[in-house]
């Protein structure tokens, strides 16, 4: 199994698709946080969400608005990455290899799922992250 992990991570970390959705994953936050800037001076509304945002819980509930905004949008992208990748792996002839070198059907379904569970964390994580620094 633990062979069976390393080398979807390997893959994993060697897809171009991956960097692309860690690019995303960081550049979202900034972008929103770049665009309530624009609303708020720009635009003239600064005085409105001025008082809108008086408190603190309303401030910490307006970034955990904006920062949220990824998690309706994660599972779309990992809803289309996810069966391109199993499907290039079924094409390829990966899984017919892993199973040929003697790894259970379930091994490598597990194996499977946990990596790309480990890259939705580690998505949501790197968004939070950059969508806390970058509304502060």
């Amino acid at each position: 199994m633990i062979e069976l992990l390393r080398f979807e991570y390997y893959r994993l970390f060697k897809s171009k698709v991956v960097w692309l959705l860690v690019a995303f994953a960081a550049l979202v936050p900034i972008l929103a946080a770049a665009g309530m800037q624009f609303i708020m001076v720009e635009l003239g509304a600064e005085g409105e969400i001025d008082e809108i945002l008086e408190s603190v819980s309303q401030v910490r509930f307006f970034t955990w608005y904006c920062i949220s905004y990824f998690y309706e949008r994660l599972p779309l992208v990992l809803a289309l990455f996810v069966p391109l990748f199993i499907g290039r792996d079924y094409k390829d002839g990966v899984i017919r290899n892993k199973l040929i070198s003697g790894h259970t059907r379930m091994e490598i379904f597990a194996s499977t799922i946990i990596v790309q569970a480990s890259l939705a964390v580690v998505l949501s994580v790197i968004y939070v992250l950059v969508g806390i620094v970058a509304t502060t």
